[in-house]
């Protein structure tokens, strides 16, 4: 099944960012592509990335469908559906996995969301 791009590209900002949390405190994962020709890149994950691992992983039936259980394939398949959306690729999933020499997660550590920020000082 081929799905075109989710969102336009023009409807998500391309970062850099420093914080890669959204609202809720989920990490959005910022990503780091090591491709076998050509340079590296980086890519922001957003919730169209995060949906379509979720759809996909249900319609094959995957038996590693979750992150913690697969988190290598989770990164790729992230970092495939994020460089498509952004334009940065066209190959289809089977090809980005077999030129994609590492995906790693780029995300700065501690990117945590805080709900309230600090209180006053002492004094």
């Amino acid at each position: 099944m081929t799905r075109p791009n989710l969102v336009a590209a023009e409807l998500l900002p391309e970062g850099p960012f420093d914080v890669p949390v959204d609202r809720a405190g989920l990490v959005m994962p910022r990503l780091r592509v090591l491709p076998q020709d050509g340079d590296p890149w980086e890519v922001q994950a957003y919730n169209p990335d995060l949906v379509l691992w979720e759809e996909t992983a249900a319609i094959h039936r995957w038996k590693a469908a979750t992150p913690a259980a697969a988190p290598m394939k989770w990164l790729t398949f992230l970092a495939w559906a994020a460089s498509r959306r952004t334009g940065v690729t066209d190959l289809g999933w089977d090809e980005f996995l077999a030129s994609t020499l590492q995906v790693s997660d780029v995300s700065q550590p501690g990117d945590t969301a805080s709900p309230t920020g600090p209180g006053p000082g002492p004094g």
